[in-house]
């Protein structure tokens, strides 16, 4: 990697002082994959000269029985062994690494990816996502970095030969989905780099620094070359704000009687202690917005323009277990700290952006009537919430499918008529498939409507910051819904085709 570039994650490996961010190239969070080293006994690694690994879908996964049922379709079990033996022609590792990759893809799926699937079941893909592949590479990467400190000279030979395919394949990913960033060097960034001095003054190393990315925002960046697997940022575990801070402040004794998340209990202890003016972390609070412009803090006009939106649905639920919270705990804690917790830091929740460009996690929930009797542990989505999303991330906009999301049209068909056999280019099915797609069209035009008219350009700029975030926010609603009725208008038409050709058939037979 070339300095200067943004990173968008680190890896995390815990030591007894220090945790270690370990730069993978961009990827999400930690993977479902189940790390063990290889199963090799003390004999057998002085003498063998194989490599086995072992790749687990754990059972605590949310998602198990639909990921179980997908790795079952690609001839795989929910736990496999993979060997590589020293004696492996360079395209046997290469097919080997080619196999952990369809399994790891698979567990590594979130829920988003897995309802919008719609790969051949039967058959490998190249990648589920940009995410997916590189959370799926990282995840091989770390098992093959485990393996590598206890192991042969044969075995290493294998291990690094793994690694650099790895490594490889990870670069030219970046490269394909061009990760170049533009840094912009009139930000001022005076806070944060006292921050980072701080850090350095408290034991941290970094080869890091802090600038603001054109389209990204504030962020860090590489000061140097890194390659796959290097350390980024080094941070020892007392610079680190957890949950063993809160057990040892003078507020715990409050908060350990109410039943509540470590997460809560963070976030309430940090509202407190920003105020401290001894706190050990006052350069970090230092380097906060002064002020959180949030969903939380949305005036009136924002949310009556959201009104029919499941933002509005989020927002009130969270501002309702806040407010819970709130009636709880602050009078006891501003008894007790009475200058350093004020009540209107319980605004602070959602970050209070709109991500930029098309987002595949842009999705509308579905509220449908579920007959649990109708579910059939074969299905893809067997027990997934239903949704949307815009169907320009569709690949496949052939008859049966349109570029809507399969597990939503299957349900559909099975509440319209669970006898009749879908999918196929009968009479019967096609009559049945073109009222499934009117009455998606349906679906998603009443919602259309019940977002009310947009607002003119005038009106846009002279909105306040929370309406303007209510207006980006429809927008998007408004161009998913619109792209999902523009495709039941071509389905319709293409189904039709269709029935014409089996009618014109019909007639002269």
């Amino acid at each position: 990697m070339e300095g200067d570039k943004p990173l968008s994650t680190h890896k995390a490996a815990e030591s007894e002082d220090k945790r270690s961010f370990v730069f993978e190239r961009p990827r999400e969070s930690d993977s479902l994959l189940r790390e063990k080293k290889p199963l090799l006994t003390q004999n057998a690694v002085e003498l063998d000269d194989n490599c086995t690994f072992v790749l687990e879908l754990p059972e605590s996964d949310s998602l198990f029985y639909e990921k179980k049922n997908l790795l079952q379709k690609k001839g795989f079990n929910t736990k496999e062994q993979i060997r590589i033996t020293s004696s492996s022609l360079p395209d046997s590792i290469s097919a080997s690494l080619n196999e952990m990759l369809q399994i790891t893809r698979i567990i590594n799926l979130d829920e988003v990816e897995l309802y919008f699937l719609e790969d051949d079941a039967s058959s490998p893909v190249d990648s589920y996502s940009f995410r997916n592949e590189l959370a799926s590479l990282n995840s091989i990467l770390r098992l093959v970095e485990n393996s590598l400190c206890d192991c042969t000279e044969m075995q290493k030979n294998i291990l690094q030969e793994l690694r650099a395919s790895i490594a490889g394949m990870i670069d030219k990913l970046r490269i394909e989905n061009n990760l170049e960033s533009v840094i912009l060097e009139d930000h001022c960034c005076d806070r944060e780099n006292r921050l980072l001095q701080w850090g350095v003054e408290n034991g941290m190393t970094s080869r890091l620094r802090i600038a603001y990315v054109e389209g990204a925002g504030r962020g860090a960046i590489a000061r140097e070359d890194l390659n796959v697997g290097d350390t980024a940022l080094e941070i020892p575990t007392s610079l680190i704000i957890s949950d063993k801070l809160v057990k040892k402040s003078d507020m715990y004794h409050i908060l350990e009687e109410k039943e509540m998340s470590s997460e809560t209990m963070l976030l309430l202890w940090s509202m407190k202690e920003k105020y401290n003016a001894n706190s050990k972390f006052k350069v970090y609070f230092d380097t906060l917005p002064e002020e959180f412009l949030t969903g939380l803090s949305f005036g009136v006009d924002a949310l009556v323009l959201l009104d029919e939106t499941a933002l509005l649905q989020e927002i009130m639920e969270a501002k309702e277990h806040i407010r819970n919270q709130y009636e709880q705990l602050v009078p006891s804690l501003c008894e007790e700290h009475p200058d350093i917790f004020p009540p209107e830091l319980f605004t602070f929740t959602f970050y209070g952006f709109v991500p930029k460009g098309d987002n595949p996690y842009d999705v509308i929930p579905l509220e449908l009537e579920c007959d649990e009797d109708n579910f059939d542990e074969g299905s893809q989505a067997f027990n997934l919430t239903h949704m949307a999303r815009g169907t320009w991330f569709s690949n496949n906009y052939e008859i049966f499918h349109y570029g809507l999301p399969s597990p939503l049209l299957d349900k559909l068909r099975k509440t319209q008529n669970p006898l009749l056999h879908t999918k196929v280019l009968l009479q019967g099915s096609l009559e049945y498939e073109i009222e499934i797609l009117e009455q998606v069209h349906d679906i998603f035009g009443n919602m259309m409507d019940n977002l009310g008219e947009d607002l003119d350009d005038l009106s846009r700029k002279e909105a306040s910051w929370d309406v303007k975030l209510a207006i980006e926010y429809k927008d998007i609603l408004r161009k998913i819904m619109a792209s999902i009725t523009s495709s039941c208008h071509l389905g319709i038409y293409q189904v039709k085709d269709e029935l014409s050709k089996i009618m014109d058939e019909d007639t002269r037979g």
